[in-house]
């Protein structure tokens, strides 16, 4: 997010050089990919013109929006990702509140070719009622294609649990393709337990 987390590719990179090494030091096979959530803004635009994304294997690429307000150039980073030759993913479409009185707005979104990640933790009360009934829809419409955590601390690992402790989350996913495991496809298997962090 330009001007509040300016990573880029390099600085993501030196981040992941420095974890995998401490893992590895400290005698762990546990072995981490690096990719980056890019955030619509004037600092993504120019990430795409340069065509230096911080991309996910298999080439994919995580974008998400404010919550605040909807972005009025979503379709078009789309498209400018997908002329590069990579696959853009909406993170946590469910959490963008503008879009709770436009179910078809989702649809749109998937029809341009962009896949959606729930965020697990919508599937509780975490982020409000609201949110949660939307991220049931979406998964009883099928829509998602990707799952992910947005674990950014141990509150959040806590609800995690709690979640999948209280919720059948597996069962309640078969109404979704949900491509997780083929990113592992994209990556040497075999060699210990793998994470794929954002």
């Amino acid at each position: 997010m330009e001007g509040v987390h300016p990573n880029t590719k390099f600085s993501i990179g030196q981040a992941h050089h420095a974890l995998s090494e401490g893992l590895k030091n400290s005698g762990s096979d546990v072995e981490i990919f690096a990719a980056a959530e890019h955030m619509i803004d004037d600092g993504l635009y120019a990430l795409v013109e340069s065509n230096d994304l911080c991309l996910m294997p298999g080439g994919y690429v995580l974008i998400e929006m404010s919550y605040l307000s909807e972005s009025k150039a979503l379709f078009q980073t789309i498209l400018n990702i997908q002329k590069l030759g990579y696959k853009p993913i909406l993170a946590h479409p469910e959490r963008y509140n503008y879009y709770h009185s436009n179910f078809n707005i989702y649809k749109q979104i998937k029809d341009a070719g962009c896949f959606l990640q729930l965020n697990l933790l919508s599937l509780s009360r975490y982020y409000g009622v609201d949110v949660k009934a939307i991220a049931m829809t979406l998964v009883k419409s099928g829509m998602y294609d990707f799952v992910g955590t947005d674990l950014h601390h141990d509150k959040h690992l806590r609800s995690l649990k709690d979640i999948i402790e209280k919720y059948p989350v597996r069962e309640m996913l078969k109404t979704c393709t949900i491509l997780n495991p083929t990113l592992l496809d994209h990556i040497n298997a075999g060699k210990g337990q793998h994470i794929i962090a954002g």
